[in-house]
């Protein structure tokens, strides 16, 4: 009897590993086939709300546009962590690494949610002490993504017309990202749970809306992959922030020790 019992538990084993991978592979099909038409969507609602499209439209079909490009980018955020999420479940990113001024990746991630953050009325302030780079090896389209997530979930948590503060700064040769938003802040017992795959928290999202809960989980991994860390801290009724830190290239930390020396 024990016998059997052993090899139903084995059974059981091999088809759960079986429905992931046809899981995960499913995803990432799925994934690769709608980044194209969603490229040319957000293609064709970026030209007609550029400075001489948006002169002929109506203001009603501004705004149906700008609803399009704003959904858009959500979804380009979705299928994004969806693939990335397959890299996960397969074993790992294929990082295309190299010198970067992390100021410059953050500008993008920045720009990347601007059609959220004006829906809700949102005030994004970007600080960076005054060096001239914040260089890190990376790779910079995952690195944005990390960034993007992080907006985008500060934005979620935020309060209609609050505010998000995005710090840069160097401490030694490590280069630090701080994302704060003006939500309503992680209550202790969710904290330790908040990069988790599927971990949903909906009371303290001013709009109810929880997500799938995997943005976070693939930003941190995303991080660890580079080497760096990611973390948070909350009080509740104080929003929360969450810091990325990343080791400084090489050029950097010289640089920042010869500021320092003078």
């Amino acid at each position: 009897m024990e016998r059997l019992w052993d090899a139903l538990d084995q059974e059981r084993a091999i088809t759960e590993s079986t429905i992931e991978q046809v899981t995960s592979n499913f995803s990432r099909a799925v994934s690769h086939e709608l980044r194209t038409p969603l490229a040319s969507m957000l293609g064709c609602a970026e030209l007609l709300l550029d400075t001489e499209g948006s002169a002929e439209l109506s203001t009603q079909q501004r705004r149906l546009v700008e609803s399009i490009e704003r959904n858009g980018r959500r979804l380009r955020g979705l299928v994004l962590n969806l693939i990335d999420l397959a890299s996960i479940d397969s074993g790992g990113f294929n990082l295309a690494r190299h010198d970067i001024d992390l100021r410059e990746v953050v500008e993008h991630s920045v720009d990347s949610v601007a059609g959220l953050v004006h829906a809700r009325h949102i005030d994004v302030r970007v600080s960076a002490e005054p060096r001239s780079a914040y260089r890190v090896h990376g790779d910079p389209e995952k690195l944005q993504h990390v960034i993007h997530n992080l907006l985008t979930n500060a934005v979620a948590n935020s309060h209609l017309g609050g505010r998000i503060e995005v710090r840069l700064g160097l401490e030694g040769e490590v280069v630090v990202l701080r994302v704060q938003d003006s939500g309503s802040g992680i209550s202790r017992h969710r904290l330790p749970h908040i990069f988790q795959r599927a971990y949903r928290g909906t009371q303290h999202r001013p709009e109810g809306n929880a997500g799938l809960g995997i943005g976070l989980n693939v930003a941190q991994a995303i991080v660890i992959a580079h080497g760096g860390s990611l973390d948070v801290t909350s009080t509740p009724g104080d929003g929360a922030q969450f810091s990325l830190r990343l080791q400084a290239a090489p050029s950097a930390a010289l640089a920042a020790a010869d500021q320092e020396a003078s």
